[in-house]
């Protein structure tokens, strides 16, 4: 292997590094929400505004979650995925001409 399939391959297992990463960090934040949405009970009012907040914060975790599994899905765009071998048009389709 020449040295630029080398830094290509070194690049594409950091990346996969990172959407392992970002998926475990994505998996954590999701059943945090969903730990705190199910303290409350079904039907419930919001009772003042701590209840508020804690709705709130329950809320942004599951919005960092999906941030992170956004993050995780990026890497497809690498130079080894795709039919373009790394060159991927504006619209990407599966029809599109490299």
């Amino acid at each position: 292997m020449n040295d630029y399939e080398q830094r290509k391959q070194d690049r594409i297992d950091r990346l996969r590094e990172r959407a392992d990463k970002a998926r475990a960090q994505s998996d954590a934040l999701s059943r945090q929400s969903w730990n705190m949405i199910h303290a409350i009970p079904g039907g419930q009012p919001i009772m003042g505004s701590a209840d508020a907040r804690y709705r709130e914060r329950a809320d942004n975790k599951m919005r960092q979650s999906v941030a992170a599994s956004d993050k995780a899905d990026y890497p497809p765009l690498l130079p080894a995925y795709g039919p373009c071998g790394g060159h991927h048009p504006a619209p990407r389709r599966e029809t599109a001409a490299c």
